[in-house]
């Protein structure tokens, strides 16, 4: 049966394997550690930074972002808020291996296959998670995860339902990154790989920073790449071009400030990294066929 816990206060240097199928709310000012991730797990940060060694690559997880971390890997974790009136707050979701790969598995086979398999277990080779921070509403996890925040505490049966559908929405977001990393244009699948990883933390770049007067030249900088590569490479992953993908995420963000908040528009323009309000109705009606007004109605 899966469980959910709650962690509080000033950890640090913790080491050793984590047990599977839970979930850990932890509310913490300072934590160190060197461990092995068991199981598939999921790393989100909901207030502050989080930061994950895998791979000999540095991940900085920010508010409302997550880390899909694989089964069996070597991590080192850092967490330090300078702040001591503030915490770092987070969920992470530690998902039965077995699951995930007996969800591949099924999603590979017709009914009457699957039903040949029955509940035979294959060892956890097959499909890998790719190690990569994803914005939250990129995935289909926020409505999962927004039911642990609301409650102080699950029960074990309706801990192993979320673990289960959170290892379907893995399987999901797996499948269309796999599908990003086949069309960056490169030869080598190591090279679109490290492509991948690199036009992710751009992605994640963008997201934190929307707000922010930014220019695509400092994603491409986050990216370390040059700004054409970048740009030839992201359009290519993305589906976008990276001023297009930055002016989509201003608008959806705009689009929950219209209508989770009573905000003037100048103000909702503002906090969606638009000049001022004249431009950005003129964006908005351009891509929504109506004003920001209009929307609210």
């Amino acid at each position: 049966m899966g469980r959910f816990e709650k962690l509080e206060g000033n950890f640090t240097k913790y080491q050793g394997a984590q047990p599977l199928n839970r979930i850990i709310y932890s509310d913490i000012n300072a934590f160190e550690a060197t461990s092995v991730n068991m199981g598939v797990s999921v790393k989100y940060a909901i207030q502050g930074t989080e930061h994950y060694r895998l791979d000999q690559n540095w991940f900085d997880v920010s508010a409302r972002s997550l880390l899909i971390v694989n089964h069996n890997t070597s991590m080192d974790i850092t967490v330090t808020q300078n702040n001591p009136k503030s915490s770092v707050k987070g969920i992470c979701c530690y998902i039965e291996p077995e699951i995930v790969q007996q969800i591949h598995q099924q999603s590979q086979l017709s009914s009457d296959k699957q039903l040949e398999v029955g509940s035979a277990n294959s060892p956890f080779t097959k499909e890998r998670m790719t190690h990569q921070v994803i914005p939250i509403g990129l995935t289909k996890m926020w409505p999962l995860f927004n039911l642990i925040l609301q409650g102080q505490w699950l029960p074990p049966e309706e801990v192993d339902d979320l673990m289960i559908k959170l290892a379907e929405t893995l399987h999901e977001f797996e499948q269309q990154s796999h599908q990003q990393i086949q069309s960056i244009p490169a030869s080598r699948k190591t090279t679109r790989e490290e492509l991948y990883r690199r036009l992710t933390n751009a992605r994640s770049y963008l997201h934190d920073r929307l707000a922010e007067k930014i220019q695509i030249k400092d994603a491409a900088q986050a990216a370390n790449l040059s700004s054409y590569h970048f740009h030839r490479a992201f359009s290519a992953c993305f589906g976008q071009t990276p001023n297009q993908y930055l002016t989509h995420i201003r608008l959806e963000h705009a689009k929950r400030l219209l209508e989770q908040q009573s905000l003037p528009i100048n103000e909702v323009a503002q906090q969606s990294g638009f000049p001022d309000a004249k431009y950005f109705s003129k964006v908005f009606k351009r891509y929504m066929k109506m004003s920001p007004s209009d929307y609210t109605r």
